[in-house]
Parts: C-alpha cells; structure tokens; sequence
C-alpha cells in the first residue's frame, strides 16, 4: 500500500493566507473623506509660508479666528505623498496604517498562544470590523500606534518582554509623534494609565506609572503645548452638536451593516471576560475595565469603535479559548461558532466591500464636486469676491481647489462647530433659510443635489389645476430673488439677483430647464406661455455644461417632443 504524500498547504495555513487577503483588500477602499481637503490646504499653506497656521484663512464667516492646526505633521505627509506619488499613494498610506493595526492584533493573539486559525480570525475581524471607519483620516495613525501599545503592555502583563528604560524611552517618543499627529493619543494615555494601575496592584512595580508620565510629558512637545489639550475639550463640549449634525459622530446603529462586526463583537468580548473569570477566576482587571471603557465611549459615537475592537478582538478570542468548552463536543461547538463567524465576516466582505474594490477608485466622487468647482472657476472674476454658501462636506474641496479667490462659509474644521446648529436650523422653513441668507449677507449658494420635493399647484390646459411635487429650492431660493446660474448630477448654483448685473445672469440662467422640475416646462409649452425654442436653447446649455453625461439623448428627444 503506497505511502500518502502529505499536504504542503494544511488548512490552518490556508485560512489564514485567506483572512490575511481579505483584511488587505479591504484596507484598501476608495478615499471618501471630505475632510482631507482642508488638510491639503493647510499643507499648502505650511510649504507656501513655512508656518503652522494660526488663523484661518479659507473661510469669510472665521477669516482670521484662531485655529489651532493640531494635525500638522499629518497634513504634511498626506501632501507630500499626493504631490509625490498621488492619490493612490493616500490608500497605499491607509492600507499600510491599518496593516500595522492587523500585526499587532496578530501579535497578540501568538502570546496567548491562540490556535493560527483564531490569530486568522482576528485579522479577519479587524479588517472587517474597521468598515465603518475605512476611509483616510489622521487617526489612522492613532489606531496604529494605540493596537502596538496593547501588544507591547500585554507582552510586559505576561512577562514575555522585561521593562526597560529604553523601551519607556521609545514609548515616550512614539508619544511625541502621536501628539503632533491626532489628539487620539488621549486614548493611549488612558490604556497606558490603566496597565500602569493593574502593574502596580499585581506586582509593586512602577515602571508603567513612570512611563505614563513619561509619555504625558512628551505630548506637551508639540507647537502648542498645553493649550493642544484644550482643544480635546472643546471637542468633549461640542460632542452634543457633533452627534446631532454629523453622522460620523453618532451613535452606532444597530441597523447599520456596516457595524455587524462590532455589534458581534460588543456581546462576544463580555462573554469572553465571563468565560475567563469562570475558568480561571482571575480576568486581568485591566481587561475587565478596558473592554467596559472602550464600549462605553463606542456606544457614544461611532468613530471610536476601532478602539474598541482593537482591545475587544484580542481579549475575546484570548479568554474564550482558554475556557473549558465541556469536553470533545463542546470544542467541537467552539470549532463551528468560530467557522460560521468567519463565514459571516467573508460574505459580509463580498457583498458590502468587493463590488467597491472592483470599481478600482482612489476616491468617492460624492464629495468631490468638481464640476461644480468648474463652473466656479470660470466665473471666479464675477462670483469670487461674493459671500459664498456652501454644504459642510463641500467647504473642504472648494477651498482646496478655489482658494482664495473664493472663501468658504465652512468646511470641516472644529472652529466651525458653532455654526453646525444654525446651518441646520436654517433647513427646516424657507423663512429660517432667507434669514440666515439675510444674516450672512450671501450672495451665491451652493446646493447638493437632492431629490426633495413639496407639492405645489400648476395650471394645466383648460383652466384646470393639478397639484405636482416640486423641487425644495423653489421655496427656499424663490424665483424672484434667486437666479439658477448652473446645475448639474452634483448640484445647483443660485445667485442672488439683487447683487449681480442683469447682463450677467441672462445668458447663464435657467429660467425652465430646472433639475427635476421638467414636467412644470413641459406644462408651460403646452399653455404656450413659454416658446419651445428657448426651452431647446436651455436644454443645449446644460448639455454644454455637463458634457458626456447619460441623459444627453433623452434630454434632447424630449425637447424635440415639445409641442405647444
């Protein structure tokens, strides 16, 4: 009977070849935050006059207002790698960021001595788990170095590396890197503060207190000194308008898909620790009380989910392996919970991240209104010095492509919180929208296109009267004031007429062919209140503004179609 040659490739292997490819490829999801743009900017302005900004300078409703530019050394490196490599070299960035992130929970899971499967798994559970915050943002490095900071204070918990003055020295120095970075190295001080405490209840020892101080010490070498923690303060008392105004801000949902993985791993991280206090009595405190912190501040708002799971991943599967399962067939339950998770984790892969890889896009167009920014830069001599205002996502991109002939009315930064709830109020009557218009003296408005309608009564043929849906912009930026110059799938620019030449808005105007409101046209063909020639003439505008688009051929059979 012949000998069976054995497999080169075992299964374990395999699967975590499998997990590793997936984290990676998702690491790697187009770029999609408004955000970066204003960084960009700031980059720009630091190469251009070889200073952190102090004050703004994109905005007219904040221009000259103090700012505190604490994610300077970020917005240094993101320039420097767009001009040099471009934007690929920004998910290159990312993707290498959150790898760092899957080592140290890899690492991690190897001193527990977990099964390679388990270690696959948590890198699975990373890589998915991170979908709500996968996009390129400066605490990508904070997630980095907080998932190092656990590996390396586990590894000193279980004895596997010695203190040493050096290590508190480069863990000191990682911190000034950290600070200068993103205010996220809060949370590393709060995790090193509380291995600092468990160290010194278990054993006496103080090395961690000294490197906590250590570490609090280094954070004050940053352009700002103290004053960088008050801007964290800031943000704690602006938290409430955040949540309200700002969906990245809010509090998960436990709807949202794109949390499963963390809802999965809220209730599995608890079970974990019960499993360890059951098996063995003594779940480290640190822990018990890192597992609990991090939820808490997770549940408050999303963005810091990761920092959850960068604890959560690893404590879980640690404690539940180690639990006494009840025998051949309660392991062989564990053996299948852990399969039909990582079943889940790969469908969930497939169908919400792989159809957006496939588009192979180093950004999202949706907040990238470059053919809106297009139209402006023509105009830049008539439109440029009028007070501008802008949707909160757009502020970053048009002041990056813009500036400074036009000044934003926001964009993402913090000193721009207290204009989140009248902005927002604004949007809920077409009077609270003119007096905020009136209060800021704007004179062009930028609108995101947005299928929002309200009915509105029409004549029809005959003396009839139909009631149509019609665009919200009729109500909010009524006819007779406001003058649509341009639209298009982005959105739509209105100027006020009281504040531009007559000759100026004629030819650019759309006094019929509205976005979304074509059937109203249609209506006044009909009545003859309108020559169809000059609804044809709009139409052939539009299709010069918005070159290559899909509807270009129905666009001009139903302008064709018009019959009085």
């Amino acid at each position: 009977m012949a000998n069976r040659v054995p497999n080169p490739i075992d299964s374990g292997r395999a699967f975590a070849v499998l997990c590793w490819a997936t984290a990676l490829a998702s690491f790697c999801l187009p770029v999609s935050n408004p955000d970066i743009f204003w960084h960009l900017s700031a980059a720009r302005r630091m190469v251009a006059v070889g200073a952190i900004p102090r004050a703004d300078w994109l905005s007219f409703t904040m221009e000259g207002r103090p700012w505190l530019d604490f994610e300077w050394l970020c917005q240094l490196v993101w320039y420097g790698t767009l001009k040099g490599i471009g934007p690929w070299g920004l998910v290159a960035l990312k993707a290498s960021l959150f790898s760092v992130g899957a080592a140290c929970l890899w690492g991690a899971t190897r001193l527990y001595r977990l099964d390679l499967k388990l270690s696959a798994l948590a890198v699975l559970a990373w890589g998915v788990g991170l979908a709500p915050s996968n996009d390129l943002r400066p605490e990508n490095l904070s997630l980095a170095l907080f998932s190092a900071e656990f590996l390396w204070l586990e590894a000193l918990r279980l004895e596997r590396v010695r203190p040493s003055p050096r290590a508190a020295a480069a863990a000191a120095g990682a911190f000034v890197l950290w600070a200068n970075w993103h205010p996220g190295f809060l949370y590393g001080l709060a995790l090193l503060a509380l291995y600092a405490a468990a160290e010194w209840r278990r054993r006496g020892r103080l090395f961690l207190a000294g490197a906590v101080l250590a570490c609090a010490a280094a954070t004050l070498l940053n352009p700002f000194g103290f004053h960088l923690y008050t801007v964290a303060f800031e943000h704690a008392q602006a938290m409430g308008d955040l949540q309200r105004y700002i969906r990245e801000w809010q509090e998960p949902s436990i709807l949202s898909p794109w949390l499963a993985v963390f809802w999965l791993a809220v209730p599995a991280a608890f079970l974990g620790l019960l499993a360890g206090l059951l098996a063995r009595k003594d779940a480290p405190p640190e822990h018990l009380i890192a597992v609990a912190a991090f939820a808490v501040s997770a549940s408050r708002h999303v963005r810091t989910a990761p920092y959850f799971l960068a604890v959560a991943i690893p404590i879980s599967l640690g404690q539940l392996s180690a639990w006494d399962w009840g025998g051949e067939r309660g392991r062989r339950l564990g053996k299948w919970l852990a399969a039909a998770a990582a079943a889940l984790m790969l469908g969930f892969f497939c169908r919400m991240m792989l159809p957006e890889l496939l588009k192979r896009r180093a950004f999202l167009p949706r907040f990238v209104p470059d053919e809106v920014a297009g139209f402006l830069d023509k105009e830049r001599l008539v439109l440029g010095p009028r007070k501008m205002l802008n949707p909160w996502h757009w502020g970053g991109y048009i002041g990056y492509e813009l500036s400074p002939d036009y000044k934003v009315f926001v964009d993402g930064r913090y000193i721009f919180h207290s204009l989140l709830a009248p902005a927002h109020s604004a949007a809920e009557s077409p009077e609270a929208y003119r007096a905020l218009l009136d209060t800021f003296g704007i004179d062009v408005v930028l609108q995101e296109r947005t299928h929002q309608f309200r009915p509105m009564p029409v004549e029809l043929p005959g003396g009839k009267k139909d009631m149509l849906l019609r665009p919200f912009y009729l109500f909010f930026l009524p006819k007779p004031d406001w003058a649509l110059v341009y639209w298009g799938h982005q959105g739509l620019v209105f100027v006020r007429r009281a504040a531009f030449d007559k000759a100026w808005i004629a030819p650019r105007e759309f006094r019929y062919v509205r976005p979304d409101d074509l059937r109203t046209a249609e209506i006044m063909v009909k009545q003859r209140l309108v020559p169809r020639g000059e609804v044809a003439a709009e139409v052939e505008r539009f299709l010069r503004l918005n070159p290559g688009i899909p509807e270009t051929a129905a666009l001009r059979a139903w302008a064709a179609g018009l019959r009085p």
